[in-house]
């Protein structure tokens, strides 16, 4: 079977639907020819193990138990009750990355699951160590995405709209050539090295409908699946990251908006949609 170039993934702490960003970049990907898997995780439906809230839980003092463990500073059974049940999930879950034993990892990293995905990163490379890292999502900055490479959890960090960089970083590496696409940051001879992002935004009405092909590992299909038909904002507004995530506001034409629904109802049986448009 041929080996996927990349495993995009994502860790929902409180939501059981599929993530439309990885569903998107999928599509545009799957349309240049790619191999790539995706799939969405989360806590809510495995959590019956034991009654367990990952938004109640102090993630701090949870992530330093989990990483001295994987350290081998700590032996499972030093772990707390929630640190053991968070433990067997993430394996669980990074036994499913093993099994498809990808070229690359693609990570949509958020401020809920961000300390999830670094010891999720942590396991993974134990079981496959040339595996290559790419972070991205719509929180990640040149702040943090310097701090993601330099700690080690990341061959690159894709900062803002995520289509066309993740696809010239995939290239590069198919290529075995240095690393070099717009809106990306790696390390270069220990130095984080930071390209300019990419000055021309996508023309939304121009990309194909989410993929959401065996997006979810959990019981059976989503009840609903999420959709926009717009990306960027208008405003200005001094705590929101949408202008400075997508850049510029962009709004996707009814008879496309019409025909990705239908399009998206008669593949997966779903009738249900709902709307993650920023505005």
């Amino acid at each position: 079977m041929e080996r996927p170039e990349i495993l995009l993934f994502n860790i929902n702490v409180s939501s059981p639907y599929p993530n439309l960003g990885i569903a998107s970049l999928a599509a545009y990907l799957k349309e240049r020819g790619v191999h790539v898997l995706h799939h969405t995780c989360s806590f809510l439906g495995v959590s019956a193990v034991k009654p367990f809230s990952p938004l109640r839980v102090k993630n701090r003092l949870l992530f330093q138990g989990i990483e001295a463990f994987l350290a081998g500073e700590k032996t499972f059974s030093q772990l707390s009750e929630n640190q053991r049940v968070i433990t067997k999930i993430l394996t669980l879950w990074a036994q499913v990355i093993h099994r498809e034993n990808p070229v690359s990892l693609g990570i949509s990293v958020t401020t809920p699951n961000v300390l999830f995905s670094l010891l999720l990163i942590r396991i993974v490379k134990k079981s496959l160590p040339g595996i290559k890292i790419i972070l991205g999502g719509p929180e990640r900055s040149v702040t943090t995405g310097a701090f993601f490479s330099r700690e080690g959890y990341a061959d690159v960090v894709v900062v803002g709209e995520g289509e066309v960089p993740l696809y010239e970083t995939l290239c590069c590496i198919r290529e075995q050539r240095p690393i070099a696409a717009p809106g990306v940051m790696t390390l270069v001879n220990n130095e984080v090295v930071s390209f300019p992002i990419h000055p021309y935004p996508l023309d939304i009405n121009a990309l194909p409908a989410p993929d959401f092909d065996k997006a979810f590992i959990g019981d059976g299909k989503p009840f609903a699946l999420p959709i926009g038909f717009n990306r960027g904002c208008s405003f200005r507004c001094a705590f929101c990251n949408e202008r400075v995530f997508w850049k510029t506001f962009r709004q996707m034409n009814a008879a496309k908006a019409v025909a990705i629904l239908e399009q998206l109802k008669e593949t997966y049986g779903i009738n249900r949609f709902f709307s993650l448009n920023p505005l």
